[in-house]
């Protein structure tokens, strides 16, 4: 199971580094960050990470806290 975990956040991290982030953090990092920064209030002018707080809180509620 530690090769899976491994696996997903190499692919995390490249799809943050792919968005315009950091090659040093994942995307659930980012969007963390994000939700702080805009207190849990992310703009429309944002849709995609909108969109990926939305899928990630239905996948796993408590990740981005």
């Amino acid at each position: 199971m530690n090769y899976f975990s491994e696996v997903g956040c190499g692919f995390s991290v490249f799809l943050n580094t792919i968005c315009g982030g950091s090659y040093k953090e994942t995307l659930s990092a980012r969007l963390r960050l994000m939700k702080l920064k805009y207190a849990n209030n992310i703009p429309w002018s944002k849709p995609i990470s909108k969109i990926f707080i939305w899928i990630i809180d239905v996948i796993a509620p408590n990740h981005l806290k």
